[in-house]
């Protein structure tokens, strides 16, 4: 029927966002590719030209690369930087919520408080930090009005300051799921025993309460890492 049979090679060119301009046009492993458009914005664009598919390394050695290597210097960092803040920010919520709280139906509305903003797209969740952020978002209102700010700072929008927060805010509710999980099910008899033997909160917390929900903070971790060493929306707009 007259159709072309499809070229046998592919070109892909890499073209990150940001001031260093460097090109990682011979990245061809999709897989390697993918994870270095996370936390820095990476506009990926595909024919069908001059990129042999023959087996070969030489598609890794270039991520040694001094321009390539700092991309994913860039993207370790801000992953490392999003699952600290995520931790700092969801443990505080997990705990109130699993050993505070004793009442179940307020636990379970503000477990599905937390799972609400994922009946919108990702995209929603996304474009709504900006107002959170922006120089008259919520942020920026709270410390002119504190007199914590002389004026709106620009430090929380269209910086990679205001992308790890914006990441932060997006995928915290990860972590709070398991760490909450793992503090709920932690068995009351410990508690119970500690309490006998004299144990102060702090030191049922430390001894007890931590180091069981390690199991909830490295699932949660999982979550992050992966969401977050994919990301390409979220640096692109914010």
């Amino acid at each position: 029927v007259g159709l072309e049979a499809p070229p046998a090679t592919r070109n892909l060119e890499v073209k990150p966002y940001g001031k260093s301009g460097v090109g990682t046009d011979l990245l061809a492993t999709p897989a390697v590719s993918n994870d270095l458009t996370g936390a820095v914005g990476v506009d990926a664009k595909y024919s069908t030209q001059n990129l042999t598919a023959d087996l070969t390394l030489n598609n890794y050695r270039e991520l040694w690369r001094p321009g390539v290597f700092n991309m994913m210097r860039t993207t370790l960092l801000g992953t490392l930087i999003v699952l600290i803040a995520t931790i700092v920010a969801a443990y505080p919520a997990a705990y109130f919520m699993a050993r505070v709280l004793k009442d179940q139906r307020l636990k379970l509305a503000l477990l599905l408080l937390c799972i609400i903003p994922f009946w919108t797209s990702y995209l929603t969740r996304m474009v709504t930090a900006i107002p959170l952020l922006g120089r008259k978002g919520v942020i920026n209102t709270v410390l002119v009005n504190t007199g914590l700010a002389a004026e709106p700072l620009d430090a929380f929008i269209f910086s990679q300051e205001a992308m790890w927060m914006a990441m932060t805010y997006l995928w915290v509710v990860f972590m709070v799921g398991p760490i909450y999980y793992t503090l709920n099910n932690v068995d009351e008899d410990l508690v119970d025993a500690a309490k006998s033997l004299g144990a102060r909160p702090w030191q049922i917390f430390r001894e007890i309460l931590l180091p069981l929900s390690y199991p909830g903070v490295g699932v949660g971790a999982l979550f992050v890492v992966i969401l977050a060493m994919g990301e390409f929306a979220t640096p692109d707009v914010i």
